[in-house]
């Protein structure tokens, strides 16, 4: 079952992720993208954690500014689209901002 190790696989790299972002902003956004596809590899490729993050480094070794760029841009239109229904909804009258 892969429920193990993608669980254990999410908190090292949430805990990685978060040492990264306390430093400095950079590092952190740096390994959240190089880090974005360890999950995947590891239930698809069946990879134990290191391996995972290991390959995960390498898919994206090449491809970081364009992964962080689609990344960014997926961010913001989720706050723009969130923020168009919040105020839909205010000016409906259904919640109070």
């Amino acid at each position: 079952m892969a429920l193990l190790p993608v669980i254990l696989l999410s908190l090292v790299l949430n805990v990685l992720i978060f040492l990264g972002l306390s430093l400095l902003i950079v590092p952190g956004v740096n390994l959240a993208v190089m880090f974005s596809v360890a999950i995947p590899a590891c239930i698809v490729e069946r990879q134990r954690i290191r391996s995972a993050m290991r390959r995960c480094a390498h898919l994206t070794s090449d491809d970081r500014w364009p992964a962080f760029g689609l990344q960014a841009i997926f961010v913001i239109s989720l706050i723009v689209v969130v923020g168009g229904f919040n105020l839909v909804f205010a000016f409906a009258g259904a919640v109070e901002i």
